[in-house]
């Protein structure tokens, strides 16, 4: 399915068709539409840059540690997660954290 929206909103809107895709696709992970990898894909970001994205906008990326959890093992599965020694220390430090958002804002500035 396509979507056409045409020059002459985009110029309205004072917005690029990539700025577009970009705020549709952190709406739809705000609203649970879209997971992680979904809505990074629609943005056409990078993990980190759609991670740095949400967490400018105070966007919390996970809800809790379980959540966290299972995203990481999803990316390992989909290729998009290395498995280093920071992501172990990371996940290590994550499991220690009582306020998961700072920790969500620290992993994306790493």
């Amino acid at each position: 399915m396509s979507v056409i929206i045409s020059d002459e909103i985009l110029q309205a809107a004072q917005i690029s068709e990539s700025e577009l895709k970009r705020e549709i696709a952190i709406l739809l992970f705000q609203q649970k539409k879209l997971d992680l990898r979904k809505a990074r894909e629609l943005a056409g970001l990078p993990l980190i840059e759609f991670q740095r994205e949400l967490a400018h906008r105070g966007i919390a990326i996970y809800e809790d540690v379980t959540s966290f959890q299972t995203e990481v093992e999803n990316l390992k599965a989909w290729g998009d997660l290395r498995r280093s020694s920071a992501t172990l220390l990371r996940l290590r430090i994550l499991q220690r954290l009582p306020n998961l958002s700072f920790y969500t804002r620290f992993l994306v500035r790493s």
